[in-house]
């Protein structure tokens, strides 16, 4: 009769539920964590010597490679549409700032020509990002 009491009264340490609260931490801290958006291609960003002051309404980001290739947010634009589509963005967002994200080996002429083709439309708040050298 000892013996079967003495079996009963230990508690075994079920470790479940605690498994189960971290599972759940892990997944919302996954999911709430931010996450870094990516470019649509590799660039290289071309260097600036100062820093510059951030503007908190980034609307539409123009990516430009150094092989030629264009794209407007994520979606990748053809030469002969990127008017269009930047009259649209224009028209849809006045005020607001384009933003181009170019490699450093894009030529000038291309920079100037996307620079031309907003201003066109209308578009007149415009920044290029660049990294800072130390």
């Amino acid at each position: 009769m000892l013996e079967n009491k003495a079996r009963t009264g230990r508690k075994e340490i079920n470790l479940i539920p605690l498994v189960n609260i971290i599972f759940l931490l892990l997944t919302f801290f996954m999911v709430a964590g931010t996450i870094e958006k990516t470019d649509m291609f590799a660039l290289n960003l071309p260097d600036a010597s100062k820093k510059g002051v951030a503007k908190p309404q980034r609307v539409s980001v123009i990516y430009m490679h150094k092989d030629g290739r264009l794209a407007v947010n994520d979606d990748f634009v053809a030469r002969k549409d990127f008017s269009t589509i930047i009259n649209t963005l224009v028209l849809e967002n006045k005020g607001k700032e384009l933003i181009i994200k170019s490699d450093a080996e894009v030529t000038s002429k291309d920079l100037i020509w996307v620079m031309k083709t907003i201003e066109n439309v209308g578009g007149s708040d415009v920044s290029i990002i660049t990294k800072i050298v130390k």
